[in-house]
């Protein structure tokens, strides 16, 4: 068991997970500071804690390190070339040396595969729209959101066998939990996230993922809002459109 006294962790950007997370060190009185980031929080907002506690040992979950972390420091996440490592609520367990419940199991499945994944845990659909319902409400998904996400998957386009979506919500997960079919882009004027089999753009967007301006997990592919920003969203999606078809081409040549 870690040392309380001497242990601090320092809390990312909300969802289900780090909601979760924060209740099991609240409920095991673990000492945390959250600033109440959103997605893509960053290790800078966090600089005064880190001159603060130099002795102690700091535990950043999912915080990109835009600043060179200090020597005390240890990254929870399970994103970029963390991919392969289990969820950062499994990651906070088994470091309190707690067993993860039915509900743990869950979120840590949804959180590193969505929907797919807790189907590969055996979860009921009763417990998918469960957990799926609890995270769109932490990301403050509203009903009108709901109905505009309806109207949005019925204009739905299929271009070189990728089904596109171009939204004017702010959170894409009322359309990811309603369509089922991959895979799936989805974008609007300042983010983009393809959904399906990403390798072909792990390989191509290399240097934007050394340099934080994408950013991908088990089945999903995203850009950070400033780079969307900068080269514009329409740009990216022909690019991966022509990136997909190439890749087809490459591959019916083969036999």
């Amino acid at each position: 068991m870690i040392d309380k006294e001497n242990t601090l962790f320092l809390l990312g950007g909300y969802d289900l997970e780090m909601i979760t997370i924060k209740q099991v060190l609240e409920e095991k009185q673990f000492n945390y500071v959250d600033k109440q980031l959103s997605w893509g929080a960053k290790l800078s907002s966090y600089k005064d804690i880190l001159k603060e506690h130099t002795h102690k040992s700091i535990y950043g979950i999912e915080l990109t390190e835009d600043i060179t972390p200090p020597k005390n420091y240890h990254a929870i996440d399970h994103h970029n070339e963390q991919a392969s490592k289990k969820s950062s609520l499994e990651q906070v367990l088994e470091l309190l040396e707690l067993k993860p419940t039915r509900e743990h199991q869950l979120i840590s499945a949804n959180d590193v595969g969505h929907i797919e994944a807790m189907k590969c845990i055996g979860a009921t659909d009763k417990e998918i729209k469960e957990i799926r319902q609890k995270e769109r409400a932490i990301q403050g998904v509203t009903k009108e959101d709901e109905l505009q996400a309806q109207k949005e998957i019925e204009h739905v386009e299929k271009k070189n066998n990728i089904y596109i979506v171009e939204t004017s919500l702010d959170s894409f997960s009322p359309i990811v939990d309603n369509f089922e079919k991959r895979p799936l882009l989805l974008y609007s004027k300042k983010d983009l996230t393809y959904y399906g089999d990403i390798e072909f753009l792990k390989e191509h967007y290399k240097e934007q993922l050394e340099k934080n301006e994408a950013y991908h997990g088990r089945g999903y592919f995203g850009f950070d809002s400033k780079y969307v920003g900068s080269v514009t969203p329409n740009r990216l999606v022909k690019e991966i459109l022509e990136m997909n078809k190439e890749k087809k081409i490459r591959f019916n040549t083969r036999w």
